[in-house]
């Protein structure tokens, strides 16, 4: 009963925002709706939304957590049909939904499919609403799969995976790859890629860490791409939580204006990953897709993220840092526990040329053609059902 006037509750606060977003249906269309929880969950699926948008027949909607002004106009160049993604479990004649975040709940009656924003590194556990509110997972690799199994302690049926591929990745499979920004070029690219949690190198030494890499390093170019979350406006109920009440982009852009070699890429780690000779990071899945292609990794040790953070999240904090289920490739990276130690590491990662051999132990399925493979799946499952959602209120929501 408390669970069914708590969604009363939240169905007449957002009634208005379920009705915009029901405006946006066509009925004479198969209509899918994909969320994103961040502006980089956008970069895991754009080729593969800009592709299918192709699709006469199919009506595509874009749902975002944070409706934030930035968020919405940067969306636009790609997708006006965008609504919140508080209004998603209401709406009808909706055909498919396609989540990358484990937490949404989609529309009742509809098949929902994961495609998770990134590698899923540091969790070692996931709720069981959670899965049991997903049909199916679009996952890139065997050790995607593997992670999942582990972290469901094997409740997810081996239907429910679907061998797609990383959609992100297949350009970078092309021999033509076309930037989407210019730079100076210098001797070398380093990547500076923190993640957000409590504990990770960004929060823990601040952008003296930048200032570090930046002056000792005039030859070379270091773009900074933070993680999104540390991106959060300062006007988000989620500032503090993300961000450690800091402004970063402020920060990096005040010394990008001291140091030319720095570059401030806010989304596209794939142009990064084409140009990067040696990417620096903490506890990041973005490091498994450098390591794929070869690039040298720097991991800034994080201790406080394994021993505060990740018990405060109930995790096994020793499976978080040595699985590499888990760890992001840090056995294949090269780590650095103080910034003393980082510039003599730095040189060293740019002097070595690397074959892991990741690419062949861990590979991605159908390279080149994880986008069309991806259509042909959804298609498929929108096809197979003929099943509809209807506008409801629900006590077992």
């Amino acid at each position: 009963m408390k669970r069914f006037l708590i969604n009363i509750y939240d169905f007449l606060v957002n009634y208005r925002n379920i009705k915009n977003s029901q405006k946006k249906i066509k009925k004479n269309k198969k209509n899918i709706i994909f969320q994103i929880s961040t502006l980089y969950s956008f970069e895991i699926i754009k080729d593969l939304y800009l592709e299918l948008k192709k699709e006469k027949n199919y009506n595509l909607i874009l749902s975002i957590d944070s409706f934030e002004k930035r968020n919405i106009n940067y969306l636009k160049k790609y997708e006006k049909k965008i609504i919140p993604s508080v209004s998603i479990k209401y709406l009808k004649n909706i055909d498919l939904f396609i989540k990358t975040s484990y937490e949404i709940f989609g529309p009742r009656g509809t098949k929902q499919i994961l495609i998770f924003h990134g590698f899923p590194v540091k969790n070692t556990s996931i709720k069981k609403e959670y899965i049991n509110n997903i049909n199916y997972y679009f996952i890139s690799s065997e050790l995607e799969k593997s992670v999942y199994k582990f972290i469901s302690k094997n409740h997810i049926k081996e239907n429910q995976f679907k061998k797609i591929g990383y959609t992100k990745l297949d350009k970078l499979f092309k021999k033509k790859y076309k930037l989407s920004f210019k730079y100076k070029k210098r001797k070398k690219n380093i990547i500076y890629a923190p993640s957000w949690d409590h504990g990770t190198s960004l929060r823990t030494y601040g952008t003296n860490i930048i200032k570090l890499i930046a002056e000792n390093n005039l030859s070379n170019n270091l773009f900074v791409k933070p993680h999104p979350a540390l991106l959060e406006s300062p006007l988000s109920h989620n500032f503090n939580f993300y961000t450690g009440g800091i402004d970063w982009k402020k920060k990096i852009l005040f010394l990008k204006k001291k140091y030319k070699n720095i570059y401030f890429v806010e989304d596209n780690l794939v142009d990064l990953i084409k140009i990067g000779d040696l990417l620096i990071t903490d506890i990041s899945g973005a490091a498994l897709e450098f390591i794929y292609f070869n690039k040298s990794v720097i991991f800034v040790e994080s201790p406080e993220f394994y021993k505060i953070t990740q018990n405060k999240r109930s995790m096994n904090s020793h499976l978080s840092k040595n699985s590499i289920m888990f760890n992001a490739g840090r056995s294949y990276g090269i780590k650095v526990n103080s910034l003393s130690d980082l510039l003599s590491k730095i040189n060293s990662a740019l002097r070595k040329k690397n074959n892991f051999n990741f690419r062949k132990k861990f590979p991605y399925y159908n390279e080149k053609k994880a986008i069309n493979t991806a259509i042909k799946e959804i298609k498929y499952q929108i096809e197979s059902s003929s099943n509809k959602s209807s506008l409801y209120l629900s006590s077992n929501t």
